[in-house]
């Protein structure tokens, strides 16, 4: 199940992260909350719990002590060490609601590519080839 399926609830059909934006609830709690059982109408419409400085949570186990992926079942710490992921960047994605797919599998440099600024100098499938040094000039053809 993805934060993209779709749930249909009192006549309405959308995506789960569509539910969870408008019951202000995390998409990976109504996943987590359909696989162990719960109706789609109480998955989606459950209150979550917070104490005042506390962080968004419905009171169960908010992060996965596991994570299974390709049929193995391994702590964040693990896949993380095995992976050469840091295992904040794990978290922080599965609690952001990404599949596990793609938590495990979107390399790091891609997320930090987003940020502001430019890097010092950018490989050569992602760059304009300008590196990171200036040119004495310019090195536009034009063609007709």
């Amino acid at each position: 199940m993805t934060r993209y399926d779709l749930l249909t609830f009192r006549g309405v059909t959308q995506s789960i992260a569509e539910w969870a934006l408008d019951y202000g609830i995390m998409p990976s709690t109504i996943m987590r909350r359909l696989q162990d059982g719960a109706s789609i109408e109480t998955a989606i419409t459950k209150p979550m719990l917070t104490k005042p400085g506390q962080r968004l949570s419905d009171g169960e186990n908010s992060e996965p002590t596991t994570i299974t992926f390709k049929g193995q079942a391994l702590t964040i710490s693990r896949w993380a060490e095995r992976l050469g992921l840091p295992s904040a960047s794990i978290r922080s994605r599965i609690r952001s609601g990404w599949t596990a797919e793609r938590a495990l599998t979107t390399p790091i440099r891609l997320v930090r590519s987003r940020g502001r600024g430019v890097v010092s100098n950018l490989p050569a499938s992602v760059g304009t080839g300008g590196g990171s040094t200036a040119q004495e000039g310019t090195n536009i053809g034009i063609s007709e």
